[in-house]
């Protein structure tokens, strides 16, 4: 988090005044999604639990219903790091475990993709510090990406589905998905530079298509989730359960995994489908980046002979 304010002030004093404005909408949208997570979740305290805490209104840990002071804490960051504070005095409760990797989904995809972005449109020239610090910064909201998944899995998939025995080690998991999610925001990042049009500022907006495209994307791997041909057959309605929302962002981030009701060989079709989609979708961004190259360094080439052309019929 004090990386991305760093980032966010260099690009506020570089005068990339768009880049800094989505970082702050990034924490904003964060922090409404922590907040509606929290606001939906929360439930009055049973009579038959704790009567005391049923006629003050409160939830089974004495809690209050979220309103316009909570919000603004989230708003803030401020509530994270309280909620932080006192997962670490008293352990973790799972709703603030759900919240907690819903928010690093939030806000750790889109602000990786965003520094990416940005590093590759003007990386820091100034000193290595700020490089150093702004690769720091892409890598831990990447690593907070996979260690979102990871919870995710392990807080929202079925019991039955759970492997027990041939569990990967803790580490290697968390590293395949680091490796994982950077292949995919790194791949929207280099899109993001082919689609750029020559020539464009920085100070403004230039990539209108990006965001399309992701949100194309995401709808595309929606309705193949749901399909019928995958075993599951689900109205769009359904697809706000736990399990599946957390398979769906995981579909769209990363690698699928097996893991939901549907049955095993159904599920192997959509992994094998997903895992085609994303190599073919990796090779055309590879091949767009390279025809991209190739006429900008034409264009380059193209405008240094001109001017060449008219110093020489100015000596003429």
């Amino acid at each position: 988090m004090l990386s991305d304010v760093y980032v966010t002030y260099k690009y506020c004093k570089h005068r990339m005044f768009v880049f800094a404005l989505l970082m702050i909408l990034i924490w904003l949208g964060s922090g409404c999604v922590a907040f509606g997570h929290r606001y939906v979740s929360w439930e009055r305290c049973s009579f038959e639990t704790h009567l005391g805490y049923w006629a003050s209104g409160l939830n089974e840990h004495g809690e209050p219903k979220p309103g316009f002071k909570i919000f603004v804490l989230y708003l803030a960051q401020i509530q994270p790091v309280i909620m932080a504070w006192d997962g670490w005095l008293h352990g973790m409760t799972r709703h603030l475990r759900e919240e907690k990797m819903l928010a690093a989904l939030a806000e750790g995809a889109p602000s990786s993709l965003l520094q990416l972005y940005a590093m590759m449109l003007e990386p820091p020239q100034e000193n290595s510090v700020d490089l150093f610090i702004l690769c720091g910064s892409i890598a831990m909201s990447i690593l907070t990406v996979a260690v979102g998944i990871n919870n995710a899995y392990e807080l929202c998939v079925p019991e039955s589905r759970k492997l027990e025995k041939t569990k990967l080690p803790p580490g290697a998991l968390l590293c395949f998905r680091w490796c994982d999610s950077f292949s995919r925001i790194g791949a929207w990042a280099l899109l993001g530079m082919c689609l750029r049009p020559i020539g464009a500022k920085l100070h403004g907006v230039q990539q209108p298509y990006l965001p399309l495209i992701l949100a194309a994307e995401l709808l595309l791997i929606t309705a193949v989730f749901k399909s019928r041909s995958f075993g599951l057959n689900l109205a769009w309605s359904q697809l706000f359960k736990k399990e599946y929302l957390v398979s769906v962002m995981a579909c769209f981030l990363g690698t699928y995994w097996c893991c939901n009701t549907a049955d095993l060989a159904a599920q192997h079709r959509l992994f094998r489908s997903l895992l085609a989609l994303h190599i073919m979708q990796t090779l055309g961004i590879l091949w767009l980046c390279a025809w991209s190259f190739s006429i900008a360094v034409g264009s380059d080439c193209l405008a240094v002979e001109e001017i060449g052309r008219a110093s020489c019929r100015e000596r003429v």
